[in-house]
């Protein structure tokens, strides 16, 4: 992991990514950066590693999801040379300090990926679309509330798991949980 230690530019606090087939070997990605206004870093692009060679993505426009918090977009396109599976990479190393669950967070770089599976054979494969913000987070009585709201365009089901953060000094909370008959996501902080 290559970190800086940087607190006046540490801003991002969160991200999503999506890629969408623009014809044969031709995807659009859309990265959305959950950035803390308060410091609001300027990045006119960043750079995304495609899995077969590395492009920038151009910033497009942003949107105040709640106070202090801005989703910023960026957009960019690639060309595979051939089918496959490709590993797509975003990664930065100005993250946030002081995240609850994540020692020293300042330190810690902040990465989305997705696994990208090119075959004629199946179809043209494109990402979930999620429709709820990473901010859309309700308390009821101590209990935090998250409803992840997604769309497949290819009509592929979709299913909800927690992956392993790529931060050293990561703490998973051990009350969290995915209620799927509800459709949610829940935590319960320690009282």
């Amino acid at each position: 992991v290559i970190s800086y230690s940087v607190a006046s530019s540490q801003d991002i606090r969160g991200a999503e990514m999506f890629i969408r087939n623009i014809n044969g070997l031709k995807f659009e990605c859309t990265l959305e950066l959950y950035i803390d206004n308060s410091i609001n870093r300027y990045r006119p692009i960043v750079f995304l590693d495609w899995g077969a060679g590395g492009g920038y993505l151009a910033f497009t426009h942003e949107l105040e999801v709640k106070p202090g918090i801005l989703k910023k977009k960026y957009v960019g396109y690639y060309t595979y040379p051939a089918a496959g599976l490709y590993n797509i990479v975003y990664k930065d190393t100005f993250r946030i300090s002081n995240i609850n669950n994540i020692n020293t967070s300042e330190t810690e770089a902040i990465e989305v990926s997705y696994q990208h599976l090119i075959n004629p054979l199946l179809g043209s494969n494109n990402s979930p679309i999620v429709f709820s913000y990473q901010t859309n987070v309700v308390n009821k009585n101590g209990i935090y509330h998250f409803v992840p709201n997604a769309w497949d365009p290819d009509h592929d089901s979709l299913s909800f798991k927690f992956v392993s953060c790529i931060a050293t000094n990561y703490n998973f909370p051990n009350s969290i949980v995915i209620d799927s008959i509800e459709r949610q996501v829940m935590l319960k902080l320690r009282q």
